[in-house]
């Protein structure tokens, strides 16, 4: 099980970094639809984990691979005492995570890494309702990293916990 969510870790940060250039490309476009909360942003093809970059990028425009690996709970994993606010919301993240794993909304355990959600503008998530199947698993996903997002907004991120060592931890 472990080896699989790593494999979906990894394939993930591939492809946000395969998408680096299209997102800043498109960060303009993003930024304006930010500012027009009734806008709806559906990306059918948005896993939760890239669906979680995305949101990162447009709600606060910084790259989100610079999250991973930040202190002791950002990225894959986490245990030990948060470093500082930013890693505590990675940290309420996970239990965010954790508690719609647990919840039995979602149809397997990876399904919280890859389940597709759609949002409205930057931060809203879509209802339950909205989808078709595994609606309270996909809005229960989207609110945890919306979340996270908010949370990063009043944080301050500081450089020197970029790649900490999880032996710090």
């Amino acid at each position: 099980m472990k080896r699989l969510v790593s494999f979906l870790h990894c394939f993930a940060i591939f492809q946000m970094t395969m998408a680096a250039s299209p997102l800043v490309q498109d960060k303009e476009e993003i930024l304006a639809l930010k500012e027009s909360a009734d806008s709806p942003i559906t990306s059918p093809n948005s896993r939760s984990i890239l669906g979680f970059g995305l949101m990162i990028l447009c709600g606060v425009n910084r790259n989100p691979l610079d999250y991973n690996g930040y202190g002791c709970y950002c990225g894959l994993g986490g245990e030990g005492t948060p470093v500082d606010d930013v890693d505590r919301c990675c940290q309420i993240h996970d239990a965010c995570y954790n508690a719609v794993q647990n919840s039995g909304s979602c149809p397997f355990d990876v399904a919280i890494y890859v389940m597709p959600y759609s949002r409205r503008g930057c931060l809203g998530c879509e209802p339950a309702s909205y989808y078709w199947f595994y609606g309270k698993c996909r809005n229960a996903l989207c609110e945890c990293d919306s979340e996270a997002v908010q949370c990063f907004k009043s944080a301050t991120f500081n450089d020197a916990y970029k790649d900490h060592p999880q032996e710090k931890c």
